[in-house]
């Protein structure tokens, strides 16, 4: 997304610097901001451009689309139940549906998954996951134990095994610039969602490390 100058001076006005402030802040000349804020037709050099709008966002501030700015919420919201595992699954599936990209689920657990929702609803989550998956843009892995063979995401992810040693209970799950945190207990889930780039990025890579040292898992033609 590009990044606009309203959305600049409004990020400003939302943060209660001045243009000194942001100067100081950013290492950009006063004059420049100046230039900035007044849209003149002087465009500051990308290296400056960028010093500016990485300032504001280190500050605790998100430019959004249509012009918008807000704060961020690194810390979303905790889920619970059945109840909240679909509210938290729908927002897996817009992120999916919108963006695409890299979806990693560190040990999962199929057949407890299956506890919280009904067939039906689970049936309906895995046929609009295909649609997304077959347009390209998705890349989804998966790594369960060996014991839960239930791989309901068959169709659009990669599943690998974790040795049953090495899983338990707890799982995480990352997409876009989301990272949430599992915890099964008998049918029931707690959830805690995170949204930061830095922290989705970071459990990512512990992730490939993971993957790309545990054995691929063959699937046949039917659910086990």
């Amino acid at each position: 997304m590009r990044i606009s100058i309203a959305q600049v001076k409004a990020a400003r006005s939302l943060l209660g610097w001045s243009q000194k402030d942001l100067s100081i802040k950013s290492g950009v000349p006063l004059q420049i901001i100046q230039n900035i804020d007044a849209g003149r037709k002087k465009s500051p050099a990308q290296d400056e451009w960028d010093a500016v709008t990485e300032t504001i966002e280190n500050a605790g501030i998100e430019f959004i689309e249509c012009d918008g700015v807000r704060r961020k919420q690194e810390y979303i919201k905790k889920f619970k139940g059945s109840a909240g595992f679909k509210e938290f699954m729908e927002m897996v599936y817009e992120e999916a549906n919108k963006n695409g990209g890299n979806f990693c689920i560190y040990n999962a657990s199929p057949s407890k998954w299956k506890l919280l929702v009904n067939d039906d609803w689970n049936k309906m989550h895995i046929a609009r996951m295909t649609e997304v998956f077959k347009r390209g843009n998705l890349h989804f892995r998966i790594t369960c134990p060996y014991s839960d063979a239930n791989f309901m995401g068959r169709d659009y992810a990669e599943y690998r095994y974790i040795p049953n040693e090495k899983w338990n209970e707890r799982s995480f799950y990352i997409f876009g610039k989301y990272v949430a945190i599992l915890i099964f207990n008998k049918k029931d889930v707690e959830i805690i969602l995170f949204r930061d780039r830095i922290v989705a990025d970071t459990f990512l890579d512990i992730f490939n490390t993971i993957w790309n040292t545990i054995e691929a898992l063959p699937i046949d033609n039917k659910y086990r």
